[in-house]
């Protein structure tokens, strides 16, 4: 009974169209910066880098450790709640 009632209500599921194997003989073209531009972003992410890198010159080396330790707790346990329970 259940049978009957259940093909009048419930949705079929629509069959896939067939999809065309994509020509792999032509590479795609990707649009991105212009040479120009990446150069820039290119100097900005290394103007970046080397703040980063003069914070962390003055630290010692027990405090460098100490600082990667800590980095790769938090990022190991950056799923766990709030007891550190995963």
């Amino acid at each position: 009974m259940f049978g009957k009632l259940k093909d009048l209500f419930v949705e079929k599921p629509a069959e896939a169209a067939p999809v065309a194997a994509p020509d792999l003989r032509r590479a795609p073209v990707l649009k991105g910066p212009s040479p120009a531009s990446r150069t820039e972003l290119l100097r900005q992410a290394m103007a970046i880098h080397r703040a980063k890198q003069e914070i962390f010159a003055g630290l010692t080396e027990e405090q460098r450790e100490k600082l990667t330790a800590l980095a790769f707790k938090k990022l190991l346990n950056q799923h766990s709640g709030p007891d550190g329970e995963r």
